[in-house]
């Protein structure tokens, strides 16, 4: 067991729900010449940072030996932008410094889909880091809300997320996996996360209120020694 799950004082720290702050607007034109205001025909990505080994400086995004985000902080997002279907090449320097490479590797995107790419460090080799590709959803029904669970913590444990009152939400939800979205009533809802193993009560969370026809994410991610937790819309 790690050494952050046996402290007592982490175990009662809240989750800080980071909304609209972590979303980081700074992005450059796609390689499609142009932001993502509504939903496109063309695939849409955005990045999110949370890889502790590159959180002392921001980063820059290059697809195809073109920048599309330029100096993304650590726990941040940009917003979506379009790209062509196909196989690309991603590379991210550290910001004004394209000697500096921290991740040069290979992806596919597909017509039509939106994807969340999650920066966030290998487990075994903690000085480097990993992108890893989430295909999300777009719309939810009017009457609910729409939500998932991304677990980017590579130093905590399987969680469980569970709901007040005891009911799981999302189970044995592991370093990297992703759930899949599942439909909630709207309102406020509270929260908190176990250890799937021993059921052990890790932190709460913040009351989050679902809104009707709203889809988010949410992923737990590990700044310092304690948890914290990013919402991303849509």
């Amino acid at each position: 067991m790690t050494d952050w799950l046996m402290n007592d004082d982490l175990r009662r720290a809240e989750l800080d729900i980071q909304r609209g702050m972590s979303h980081y607007m700074q992005v450059e034109q796609g390689l499609s010449g142009e932001k993502v205001q509504k939903h496109s025909p063309r695939p849409e990505i955005r990045f999110l940072h949370a890889a502790i080994s590159s959180s002392r400086t921001p980063i820059d995004i290059y697809i195809d030996d073109r920048r599309v985000v330029h100096a993304l902080p650590y726990l941040s997002h940009s917003s979506y932008f379009a790209i062509p279907s196909g196989n690309h090449r991603l590379e991210i320097f550290r910001s004004g410094d394209r000697q500096r490479l921290l991740l040069r590797k290979h992806f596919e995107v597909d017509w039509k889909k939106r994807y969340t790419a999650g920066l966030t460090d290998r487990q075994r080799e903690s000085h480097r880091i990993q992108m890893l590709l989430y295909q999300d959803e777009q719309t939810a029904e009017p009457s609910v809300s729409k939500v998932r669970f991304i677990h980017l913590s590579p130093q905590a444990p399987t969680l469980d997320l569970k709901a007040q009152g005891g009911e799981i939400l999302f189970k044995q939800v592991s370093y990297k996996g992703a759930t899949k979205y599942i439909e909630l009533h709207p309102g406020r809802i509270h929260l908190k996360l176990c250890s799937s193993d021993n059921k052990l009560n890790i932190s709460r969370i913040t009351p989050i209120t679902l809104i009707s026809g709203e889809v988010s994410t949410w992923v737990v991610v590990n700044p310092t020694r304690v948890l914290n937790m990013i919402q991303l819309k849509g």
